[in-house]
């Protein structure tokens, strides 16, 4: 059998004066951060992925009406491209969210029971 490797390292975490995470960075056997940075309604607009120093993955995001509408990733080269359309209840919230993913498309509902 071969040898056990353990790795040991701690995570740094940063929050801003809103109390959102805006950076975690994997300090130790590994070198790993990530960034994060949210618009005024405290809605993640933009996460940045680094390894040993260079981006890995950059992600954006982007709303509608509080709700996520679409979001694009570059991920070691590969675009992604991600859109959102929901449909709601007669409480405005969300009961199917239809994500099409690079053409794909993925549908998940939810019931909501209201007492």
């Amino acid at each position: 059998m071969g040898e056990l490797t353990t790795l040991s390292f701690s995570t740094l975490l940063k929050y801003d004066e809103r109390n959102n995470l805006t950076n975690s960075h994997a300090v130790g056997g590994m070198n790993f951060e990530r960034e994060y940075a949210y618009n005024k309604s405290n809605q993640l607009i933009l996460s940045v992925h680094k390894a040993q120093g260079q981006i890995t993955e950059r992600t954006e995001y982007f709303y509608e009406n509080d709700h996520l509408s679409r979001l694009i990733s570059n991920d070691n080269g590969k675009k992604h491209k991600v859109t959102f359309l929901y449909k709601f209840d007669h409480y405005n919230n969300w009961v199917e969210q239809e994500k099409i993913i690079n053409g794909k498309i993925f549908i998940r509902r939810r019931i909501i029971t209201y007492y």
